[in-house]
């Protein structure tokens, strides 16, 4: 069980070089567990930390208390860690510095903004304006120190016929023009600044309506892929074998294998994976040899490198003591079940919020079927009912731990859609994305017949002449040879096809999760 401690005083001292961070010192009482001094804390809402010291504070009614070595630890006394023990740092900062790296945008890059000048009729709003095609706005880009009237003092070229004559027929021939005229175009129209500002048109927008139109379109597809699972149309302007180049087939799903290491993704040299699990968390519990303070005693903890905004929190800072290798990251696999009150599509890789123990993340849920085999066919969409599993990136946790999944409905607004535990901690399960290509009998002869619709040119009926046929009736086939160049190919199967059956040839590819893991601090609630 893992040690907490619920703070009843925190103090915090700025470093010396800098005033933002420096060291949080949280006085509580442990309790769940044992309390590691060597390893990393966690608080809720703010990030992992390691400890630089730890001071067992007196109490009346004990003189001393045990350390799991064996030794007595008076009250009083001032726990230094040791720093050969301890965890490194170094790759979790090489990681993060590199999703930050990727994340961040640079402010130097940032556009210069845009500023239109447009003559519009009096009461036209800058919306309004922006929709109005006007030949003789113009426009210029601002950098620092400059502005616009340097455009409007003459700060321009002074020739503006460019050698072009232009036959005005409101005007005299000694090129005069009616004064009263101008005057009238004077009071009617007006020129003003139209900012090429993007918030502008969206604040015009009905976003309830794009809103209900994106949500009845995610409907329609699940239920089309309810009526026709995996099935995709054969893309007539690529070819078939380019299309799904990283595809196979496999005669067998559930009794196929499957290299597990192979083409692994660059995001998986970032990870952890245990060996045997079930020994490296009976070791991670094991605390024999290690300097640990038991459950029941008062206690202050000195962490190094906290941030100043740690302490802006009005609610008690609650510490969980991490076990061996929870602070490093891995593809963790999670047993979900739909709540029955929410009733919304929920599509693959969609972005979630998940409450893993007492982590809080947001990342995007790779979604797969539950089952006992070795090879978990990938979901489009989350089921309605049954257990499915999600795998995603996240710091590793143990199990058995709770789990919560929720979706932001709208900023600052969560809505409960799954409850489930902790699965697995393993990298190596294959989840894979299926794909079903259908095509129609053309000709008919018994067990023999000429499909059509499945493929577009003769190259890729050879490229695909391997993969084991099927039918929605249940017969088995395989393509003896293609049939002219339009991608028509002589089939043969273990019975006759009736003319409203569809042919199918099942293609399989792995999928593995996305590195979407955004840590969740205190303000976002639930």
């Amino acid at each position: 069980m893992r040690p907490y401690i619920v703070s009843s005083d925190v103090t915090f001292t700025p470093n010396a070089d800098r005033g933002d961070v420096g060291s949080l010192k949280v006085t509580g009482i442990v309790k769940g567990g044992m309390l590691d001094v060597n390893g990393f804390v966690h608080i809720i809402g703010h990030g992992d930390y390691l400890l630089s010291e730890l001071q067992v504070i007196p109490r009346k009614t004990k003189k001393s208390t045990k350390a799991a070595g064996g030794s007595d630890l008076e009250m009083g006394t001032v726990v230094k860690v040791d720093p050969s023990k301890q965890p490194s740092t170094e790759e979790d900062e090489d990681m993060e510095s590199e999703a930050m790296s990727t994340s961040e945008v640079d402010t130097s890059s940032v556009f210069h903004k845009k500023k239109i000048m447009k003559s519009v009729p009096k009461g036209t709003s800058k919306y309004q304006a922006a929709w109005i095609v006007d030949e003789d706005a113009h426009e210029k880009e601002l950098g620092e120190g400059e502005d616009l009237e340097e455009d409007a003092d003459g700060g321009g070229d002074d020739d503006d016929d460019d050698g072009m004559e232009v036959d005005d027929g409101n005007a005299d021939v000694d090129g005069s023009q009616d004064v009263g005229s101008l005057e009238k175009d004077a009071e009617e129209y007006e020129t003003i600044d139209v900012a090429d500002n993007p918030s502008v048109y969206d604040n015009a927008q009905n976003t309830e309506e794009e809103e209900a139109a994106f949500a009845k379109r995610k409907e329609k597809e699940e239920t089309d892929d309810r009526l026709f699972p995996d099935e995709v149309d054969t893309p007539v302007d690529q070819p078939a074998r380019v299309r799904f180049f990283k595809y196979r087939g496999m005669d067998d799903f559930r009794s196929a294998s499957w290299e597990a290491d192979e083409n692994l993704p660059k995001d998986y040299s970032k990870i952890c994976q245990f060996s045997n699990m079930k020994l490296s968390k009976k070791a991670a519990l094991d605390v024999a040899d290690k300097t640990v303070v038991p459950s029941f005693n008062a206690v202050s903890v000195v962490l190094r490198n906290v941030p100043k905004a740690v302490t802006a929190s009005k609610m008690p800072l609650i510490l969980y003591g991490l076990l061996p290798h929870e602070h490093q990251m891995t593809v963790v696999n999670l047993a979900i079940k739909r709540v029955t009150s929410f009733t919304e599509t929920v599509r693959q890789n969609e972005e979630l919020i998940f409450q893993v123990g007492f982590r809080r993340f947001k990342a995007k849920a790779l979604l797969s079927e539950l089952s006992a085999g070795k090879l978990h066919k990938c979901l489009r969409f989350m089921p309605a009912e049954g257990h499915f599993a999600v795998s995603l990136y996240a710091p590793i946790i143990f199990p058995p731990a709770p789990v919560l999944m929720y979706k932001e409905t709208s900023p600052g607004s969560l809505v409960l859609i799954g409850t489930g535990t902790v699965l697995s901690l393993d990298p190596s399960r294959v989840v894979l994305k299926r794909t079903v290509l259908s095509g129609h009998p053309y000709k008919i002869n018994v067990r023999s017949a000429v499909i059509r619709f499945m493929f577009f040119n003769t190259e890729d009926v050879n490229w695909f002449r391997k993969i084991r046929l099927s039918t929605k009736h249940g017969r088995i086939g395989e393509i003896k040879e293609p049939l002219g160049t339009h991608g028509h190919m002589k089939c043969r199967f273990d019975g006759q096809l009736q003319s409203s059956d569809t042919v199918l040839m099942k293609l399989y590819k792995r999928v593995y999760p996305k590195w979407t893991y955004t840590p969740l601090s205190n303000a976002v609630e639930i």
